[in-house]
């Protein structure tokens, strides 16, 4: 008799398991070339189906979220900056980013100074209180 499945507990156990595989292996075969590649201009063979927008070990984030095709160096280089960085830096041939987050198509503020100024925080009720140390005994030398 087989044992009952365990549940998954990261969503790297998540991307062992076969509905994982399956959905991979569909998504390689609809679209084969890498997605970061092609934007480039470069043909190269997609190995890695990849989640556009991160899941963060959210189930359903994980079953139903829209895949991308990637190769392995795209995947483990690239996509891992971009998701840190919040952008991608690729120029297009125009001489521009071609990523619209990109700060380079932020609206210019011309008064980046004031933007940064700290806002005072109203003090809570807890920093009124008087903190007192702990008594110290008293004692003569």
């Amino acid at each position: 008799m087989r044992d009952a499945p365990q549940p998954w507990h990261t969503s790297r156990d998540f991307y062992q398991l076969e509905i994982w595989r399956r959905r991979a292996k569909r998504q390689l075969a609809a679209s084969p070339i890498c997605a970061l590649c092609w934007a480039r201009g470069i043909v190269t063979p997609a190995t890695v189906a990849d989640h556009i927008i991160p899941c963060k070990g959210d189930w359903h984030a994980l079953l139903t979220g829209k895949l991308q095709s990637l190769c392995a160096p795209c995947h483990s280089g690239e996509k891992q900056r971009i998701e840190v960085r919040g952008y991608d830096k690729t120029i297009g041939p125009d001489g521009w980013p071609i990523d619209p987050r990109h700060p380079s198509y932020r609206p210019f503020d011309p008064r980046p100074a004031l933007k940064q100024v700290p806002q005072m925080r109203a003090p809570r009720w807890r920093d009124h209180r008087r903190r007192q140390s702990p008594a110290t005994p008293n004692v003569d030398r």
